[in-house]
This record gives structure tokens, sequence and C-alpha cells, in this order.
């Protein structure tokens, strides 16, 4: 072959090759799921990105343009007890829907694996430079069955990250750390310094837990709510609180402890429209616009209580005065 024809040749392929290139870099998206006995894989391409879930690991790899990002979260699968409270808590059972139909917009709180970052403003300047490996655009609505909620690595340092074995040691999992770094946990000094990083108030959104000027103030979440199954009772400290103890009558049997001793001046009434039934303090809030009025539990309170809080004249319930 003469000169002039190799280098003909080579301007060929060198052309081919760029085509090809150019052609991978095109906007197109398509996307196949595949589901064997417990494996499920989900492929979406536009640019690329690739999300594997098999046996409690999920691997998200993120290519754009020569930059590849891969991700990977080991759950553990262990039934020890603090998993099994685990499992009948609220934590494990997370699933939101907002109210245009997405799953993203509480998911930084209900289920920060699932979160995925849409706006480069939301992120360091110093991250500038690997913005390009990072799938910004519009979320996917992520299925029940699919939703990771807020899962042991969220709270507990697994380590090394991502593959590494969970650990006692307490952490929060930023979800925007998640994308970037394997250094994914934010030290707390604390128990409720972990609990607030979630339960806080964010605009309408009111989250956050007002303990007042009550004795609680000094107080751990996790004085009082088992860490793992979230329940708390009152009488775990306040033992002689009973019913058979002076005002604590048995008609009371279904008042909550803290519709009677809330110190906030919530209002207090039946969950629901029997008034057989639960009796709460209650609280409204704006959820994407709508005024919502439901049970909250008051962690404001006091030891002084005022009967005619529920037992004024004229009240809608029938209830005696005093």
């Amino acid at each position: 072959m003469s000169a002039r024809n190799f280098v003909k040749l080579l301007v060929c392929i060198s052309i081919i090759t760029l085509l090809i290139v150019v052609g991978g870099c095109k906007n197109k998206t398509e996307t196949s799921t595949t589901t064997t006995s417990g494996t499920t894989t989900t492929t979406t391409t536009s640019g690329t990105t690739t999300t594997t879930t098999t046996s409690g690991t999920t691997t998200t790899t993120t290519t754009s343009g020569t930059t590849t990002t891969t991700k990977t979260t080991t759950t553990t699968t262990a039934t020890s007890p603090e998993r099994q409270a685990w499992q009948g808590s609220a934590h494990a059972a997370s699933y939101v829907v907002s109210s245009a139909g997405t799953t993203n917009e509480c998911a930084p709180c209900h289920s920060p694996l699932d979160w995925y970052p849409t706006d480069k403003s939301t992120f360091p300047q110093s991250c500038a430079v690997c913005l390009a490996a990072i799938p910004l655009g519009t979320p996917p609505v992520v299925s029940k069955a699919d939703y990771q909620s807020i899962g042991c690595q969220i709270c507990h340092v697994v380590d090394p990250y991502p593959n590494g074995q969970l650990t006692t040691q307490v952490a929060w999992l930023n979800s925007l750390l998640y994308w970037y770094s394997n250094n994914v946990y934010e030290a707390v000094s604390n128990n409720t310094e972990l609990c607030r990083k979630c339960h806080t108030n964010q605009g309408t959104y009111l989250f956050g837990i007002d303990l007042g000027s009550s004795s609680h103030t000094s107080k751990q979440c996790t004085d009082c709510h088992d860490p793992h199954s979230l329940q708390a009772s009152c009488t775990q400290c306040h033992a002689t609180a009973t019913l058979s103890t002076a005002n604590h009558i048995a008609s009371h049997a279904n008042v909550d402890c803290w519709a009677c001793h809330d110190a906030s001046g919530l209002t207090v009434g039946p969950v629901g429209s029997s008034v057989q039934g639960e009796w709460s303090t209650l609280r409204t809030i704006v959820v994407g616009g709508v005024n919502i009025t439901g049970r909250y539990v008051s962690h404001n309170l006091q030891k002084q209580v005022s009967c005619t809080r529920c037992h004024y004249a004229g009240n809608p319930w029938g209830l005696k005065t005093h």
C-alpha cells in the first residue's frame, strides 16, 4: 500500500471513529427493566446512566463524555433485634408521593439514596469539575416496591463506604455528598443532632420538634424514643402516671398524655370523627398549598393541666363542663 493510500485509510478511520463518538453523545433515552429472581436491572441511556439493584446492593453508574462515576450501596440483611424493630417503624415505610405525583421532592429525608439532584446550584463550587458526571435533569418516579426508605446506613456508618461493614457509629449520610464522594457521612455530636438533620422546619413543612421550656429540653430524642422502632412511652419514666392515679381516670383511657399536658396551646380534640376514639393535640400545616389538620404529638409539655380545654361550656362533643 502506498503512503498516500495509507494516509487516506487513517483519515477514513478517524472520521468513522468521530461519527461513532458524536452519535453516542446525542441525547436519546432508552429504558429497559429486567427482573429475575429478586434481581432488578434498570438501564437509562441519556449520556448514560445505569442502575442495578441485586440482593440489597445498589450500583449506579453515570457516564458523561469520558467520565464515569459509580456508586454502590450495600444494605444489611441481618435479622438482628435492631433490624426487626426498624422493620416495623416509620423509617422503614417512609414512601411518599408529592402533590405533583413525584417522589424526588421529599426523598432527601424520606429516602436519601433515592434522591436525584436536579440543580447544579445545590452543589459546592469545588464540585464544578465533576458535575458533568452527575445525572442532573428530570428525576425518575420511584415505585413503592423500589423505594429504599431510611435504611440502617443513613444513620450508621458503613466502613469503608460503600462496601464495608455496618458499624454502630452514629453519623448522617448526606445524600448530596453521595453523588460525588465516598466521604458521605457528616459527624454529629449526639443522637438529637442526627434526628434534626431531617426533623426540622423547612418552609411550610413543619417537621421540627419543639420542646419549649419543659424539663425535657435536657433529654436526647433516644432517651424517650427507641432508636430503631421509634416507639416511646411516657410511663417508662413516669411510672405512676396510670389510670389508677388521681386525674388519670378510666374515661380518659383514649386521651393521649400530651393532649392534657401540652404547653404550646395546640387545639385538642378527637382524631377523626368519633369522640370514642383517640384524643390528641391537633395541628394544621400547609402541604402542597393545601391546609391539612391532623394528629400531632406535642413535645412541649408541662405538669399543669386545664380541664376546660375540652370541658368548656358549649363544647361540640357534649362533654360535661366544670
